[in-house]
């Protein structure tokens, strides 16, 4: 993202010449970049179970991001604790999406930036959503998400409105950029309060870039609760617990 202060030319040098070969695929002809406007607002995601072109099952996630140039996801929790007025709005704008895009069944995950509580499409893909999403979704409704992909898509019929039993979240550890010397309380964490997952994709020896997409990211912590809220508390407790020290310095 930029700002007014930033370097444009500098940016534009910097897009061009990413290397993603894992996230972008070959084409013949030189890659091109969209610019859009930046906003500014809670983001969320919206996954909905489509079939036939009928919205069903629909689940809203809220999203935690970085507070820099490059926003990535530091965090999810479902479901999105929202006015009812916004999460209704958000519904709405999936359905107008799906018959826009004439989406037929399957999943479509879509990810929104809230203004003045007002959703804005930022980009939206017919997949499973990634993020540790598809398990906060079989975590918080008893559910299985793919199960349910796969009935709409052999046309057993639709998936219909579920309850949210409980709250769920990740959070994603975000470790100083170095050679790892330590990774400890791992297992304090995992022995925590409604933990459910805990992976790390650290350990001494490896080294530690910079956080520019979800690549970088050190491990993460999945979480349950009573509700939402208790759930995220839970995880950022867990994750705390958990400390992992570079070379030139503590995290």
């Amino acid at each position: 993202m930029l700002g007014p202060a930033d370097d444009v030319d500098a940016a534009w040098a910097h897009t061009t010449a990413a290397d993603e070969p894992a996230l972008r695929a070959e084409y013949a002809d030189t890659a091109r970049f969209l610019v859009e406007q930046r906003l500014t607002g809670p983001e969320v995601s919206v996954e909905a179970v489509v079939h036939e072109g009928e919205v069903g099952f629909t689940n809203i996630t809220a999203k935690l991001v970085q507070d820099t140039g490059h926003p990535v996801e530091t965090g999810h929790t479902v479901p999105a604790d929202l006015p009812a007025a916004t999460a209704d709005a958000l519904r709405e704008a999936i359905a107008r999406l799906a018959a826009a895009v004439g989406f037929r069944s399957g999943v479509l995950h879509s990810e929104w930036i809230l203004v003045d509580g007002v959703p804005h499409l930022v980009e939206c893909a017919g997949r499973l959503p990634g993020g540790g999403i598809t398990i906060l979704i079989d975590l918080t409704y008893d559910t299985d998400i793919l199960a349910n992909l796969l009935r709409v898509l052999t046309g057993e019929g639709p998936v219909g409105p579920l309850t949210a039993r409980r709250g769920s979240a990740v959070r994603f550890l975000i470790a100083r950029p170095g050679v790892v010397e330590s990774v400890t309380g791992a297992e304090r964490a995992e022995a925590a309060p409604g933990v459910a997952e805990l992976h790390l994709s650290v350990a001494p020896g490896a080294t530690v870039r910079t956080t520019v997409s979800s690549w970088e990211r050190a491990g993460l912590v999945v979480t349950t609760g009573a509700d939402a809220a208790e759930a995220g508390r839970r995880a950022e407790h867990a994750l705390s617990l958990i400390d992992i020290r570079t070379a030139g310095g503590e995290r």
